[in-house]
């Protein structure tokens, strides 16, 4: 049951600021390559078992189907939903854990 990745133009860009205010603001490339390890890891469960993850807490978010993992070791959340029928998994973002992201994914 292998599911495509389909990481959404929008979440490039989320996940690209947040490597580089870790990088640039923080001056830790480390943790940006570490965090990179822990976002492959959840790749990999998303491309064999999509529904490993809940669907997200947001009341709205979750009516659309959105689902949140968690980057283990990190308080950083991927937004995805899943088409069973293309078998097809959409990330569409990267967000701190603390952030209200439900108005950046509407």
């Amino acid at each position: 049951m292998n599911y495509k990745l389909v990481i959404t133009e929008r979440a490039e860009e989320l996940l690209d600021h947040i490597l580089s205010y870790i990088v640039n603001q923080l001056k830790n490339p480390q943790a940006a390559k570490n965090l990179i390890s822990e976002i492959d890891k959840v790749y990999s469960n998303l491309e064999c078992t999509p529904r490993i993850y809940a669907y997200s807490n947001d009341t709205i978010l979750k009516s659309k189907g959105y689902r949140k993992a968690v980057v283990p070791h990190y308080d950083y959340v991927i937004i995805y939903n899943i088409d069973d029928e293309s078998k097809i998994v959409y990330i569409l973002g990267f967000f701190h854990d603390l952030e209200m992201y439900r108005n950046k994914l509407l």
